[in-house]
């Protein structure tokens, strides 16, 4: 018991230092996770039909609105390869 009264204000800093690594530690995990709901999240899918008349599919996954500016399709075939501004394109009737 003498020993604890003797080295009570070392055995209190030391227990300040790791409960301030815990708090650490539990921010770091909820800063983590606040960052992972927030990051955007994009699913592009072919929808009805198979080839290059296929309707793209964008789905916004995350919790915010997201704003699509520019996209651009690329098709790789083993002549050689397609690109389309889809955002212009207008499909055929």
């Amino acid at each position: 018991m003498e020993w604890l009264n003797d080295n009570a204000q070392a055995i209190s800093a030391v227990a300040s230092i790791c409960t301030l690594f815990v708090w650490v530690f539990y921010a770091q995990l909820l800063y983590n996770g606040y960052v992972r709901q927030r990051r955007p999240r994009v699913i592009i899918n072919r929808g009805r039909g198979i080839g290059v008349d296929a309707i793209c599919l964008i789905s916004n996954m995350s919790s915010e609105a997201i704003y699509i500016q520019h996209l651009v399709a690329v098709l790789h075939t083993h002549k050689r390869s397609y690109s389309l501004d889809v955002v212009e394109y207008q499909q055929r009737g």
